[in-house]
């Protein structure tokens, strides 16, 4: 099913989304009406959007193909409205996204991305360019647009959730580049930003762990260190029950990267 998808958001990519109508493999049709405003056709691909969770298989194409219509239109009938010409990027993007065609995002977010300059949905453009282009295979433009991201998220001020999410985003990029120094350095930037739990500390220092290994042993025991502290202070804080089997997690993955360093 996931494969049928992922060939049926190629064919609405590449017509550009708005055809009047678009043909599946089950011969179906869906048909994408302009609406009244670009608000009301941004309302109508969300409305669709949140159809599809409780759609069985095979409508989930039509309903699908209809949201990436709506998408694009908006684009392509209101170009001067630049807060909607991003909200339907972000969008097509997030939905490809969930379906596992977020490298067909790249040409949405590209026309998203004039629109989003020097505003707080820049950041958000940014790191979806990014990750689109990890995706497919372009370290060098998926950097590019990485880096763009921390740059504008530093400008734009955003909140610590979407701050979070680039520069964990970007420290894993660099972790799959094997580039474990600007991987780290993302890592511990994270933890600094404010209104972090100690679950979240942790993790991110797992994160830094896994990476620290791969360095000198005089930095990752020290980033050993600071894991345990932490975990011990995970240990004594009132924490939900989801929050306290989270840390004993925690704690288990870091003994098999510390079982590594044996090796």
């Amino acid at each position: 099913m996931r494969q049928q998808l992922s060939i049926l958001l190629s064919l609405v990519v590449m017509s550009g989304g708005v055809a009047p109508a678009i043909a599946s493999s089950t011969a179906s049709r869906s048909v994408v009406t302009p609406a009244s405003s670009a608000e009301a056709q941004l309302a109508q691909a969300s409305r669709l959007w949140q159809q599809l969770e409780r759609t069985p298989p095979p409508q989930k194409q039509d309903l699908i193909a209809e949201a990436m219509g709506n998408l694009v239109i908006v684009r392509k009938l209101w170009p001067n409205d630049k807060r909607a010409v991003v909200r339907s990027g972000i969008m097509q993007a997030d939905l490809l996204a969930e379906f596992g065609g977020l490298p067909l995002a790249i040409n949405a977010l590209l026309e998203a991305l004039p629109a989003a300059s020097k505003t707080d949905q820049e950041p958000g453009v940014e790191l979806r360019l990014g990750k689109a282009y990890d995706q497919s295979g372009n370290p060098v433009e998926a950097e590019r647009h990485f880096l763009n991201a921390e740059r504008t998220m530093r400008s734009s001020h955003l909140n610590r959730l979407e701050s979070h999410e680039i520069l964990n985003s970007v420290g894993l990029f660099y972790s799959r580049q094997d580039n474990p120094a600007e991987a780290i350095q993302r890592f511990h930037e994270a933890q600094l930003l404010q209104g972090l739990d100690v679950v979240a500390k942790a993790n991110l220092q797992l994160s830094v762990v896994k990476e620290a290994i791969k360095l000198p042993k005089e930095q990752w025991t020290k980033e050993f260190a600071t894991f345990d502290s932490l975990i011990a202070e995970g240990r004594r804080t009132t924490l939900s029950p989801g929050d306290a089997a989270a840390i004993e997690d925690l704690q288990k993955h870091a003994t098999k990267v510390r079982e590594k360093t044996k090796q």
